[in-house]
């Protein structure tokens, strides 16, 4: 949508009732929903008061696949110049989340770092320390011994008989 199509003059003047400016923040005093994201009804569709603030600031909405990061980490904040447009992967690790918090780890809960040649990269994306995966697997072998092996079927003889 272009600006002009989507904002008529009276919505953005109660656009503009609903924010508070101040030297820091400018805060979104309207409707709040997501974890305190602000709100803003335009046409009965609801639209994030941080977007529509950018749209109005810019003339475009944030490029397809990319999301606002609040710089200033304020969720009712609107100011344009606390917002970035990042990717979702980004602005996460710029949280303070567990996603964020696991990334910024450099070592291991025993203390050994996370370094290309010492981590494995489990299906779950989760990191594992080789340094303590081997310690486990060594305590495991002299614990239960080797691991069993698989024993694949056997074939039924070329004759087709079963016995």
């Amino acid at each position: 949508y272009h600006l002009t199509m989507l904002l008529s003059a009276k919505a953005l003047t109660r656009f503009w009732t609903r924010v508070q400016v101040s030297p820091r923040c400018w805060t979104w005093l309207g409707s709040t929903r997501n974890h305190g994201y602000g709100v803003f009804k335009i046409r009965r569709q609801a639209y994030k008061a941080h977007r529509v603030m950018w749209l109005i600031t810019y003339g475009e909405w944030p490029p397809p696949g990319k999301v606002l990061d609040h710089l200033c980490r304020n969720r009712a904040c609107v100011r344009p110049d606390h917002l970035e447009v990042v990717t979702l992967a980004e602005n996460i690790l710029r949280g303070v989340g567990l996603g964020a918090q696991e990334a910024a780890q450099v070592r291991c809960k025993r203390g050994h770092p996370f370094t290309k040649e010492n981590t494995y990269l489990a299906p779950s994306h989760r990191r594992i320390c080789k340094t303590c995966r081997r310690a486990v697997d060594k305590r495991r072998y002299l614990l239960f011994g080797p691991r069993p092996t698989k024993t694949r079927p056997t074939r039924a003889s070329s004759s087709g008989s079963l016995r």
